[in-house]
């Protein structure tokens, strides 16, 4: 049962900061969101989004900048991963790399005195981690570019070293 107006969020003016919140937004899901938030009473929820806003504010203030970038939605690439015999595309292996990059960054952020600095914004990630090692594992296949790299396994520089030499020979 719904008891609040439907027209709250525009009595409230919540519908011009939530439009704020969504043009400031830094990726397409991230843009998604705000039009998801839904007004709370619970007092223990306010308290706890008010405090990660704070602490936000505070790494503004503080010239500590939360590492948050642009970023790209890569939930269909992953997805498409389960597919057996899918072959991820070169730009789908670099977004996945951009993503993962971004996180490690996060998680590297809240090393020793933040996470004591911003304990609220710390619970959000705090359950989760991070393998370096698939950074490691992408970044030994692609380039700078997100191009695959010639010696990404023995096989392909062995292709790769063939071809030049017959490149050469026809020349």
């Amino acid at each position: 049962m719904q008891l609040e107006p439907k027209d709250i969020y525009e009595k409230l003016e919540f519908d011009k900061i939530l439009r704020f919140v969504e043009e400031n937004c830094l990726g397409e899901m991230g843009k998604e969101k705000p039009s998801q938030l839904r007004l709370s009473n619970e007092l223990k929820v306010v308290r706890r989004q008010l405090k990660q806003v704070l602490e936000y504010r505070m790494t503004i203030d503080n010239d500590d900048r939360f590492p948050v970038r642009t970023y790209d939605d890569v939930s269909e690439g992953l997805r498409m991963l389960n597919v057996e015999g899918f072959v991820l595309p070169e730009e789908g292996l670099q977004r996945i790399n951009i993503v993962l990059r971004q996180m490690h960054d996060i998680f590297m952020f809240f090393y020793l005195s933040r996470q004591k600095l911003y304990p609220s914004l710390y619970r959000i990630i705090q359950n989760y981690e991070l393998d370096k090692g698939l950074i490691d594992a992408i970044e030994k296949v692609i380039d700078e570019e997100g191009k695959i790299k010639p010696d990404a396994s023995p096989e392909l520089l062995s292709i790769r070293i063939m071809v030049g030499t017959k490149e050469r020979d026809l020349a």
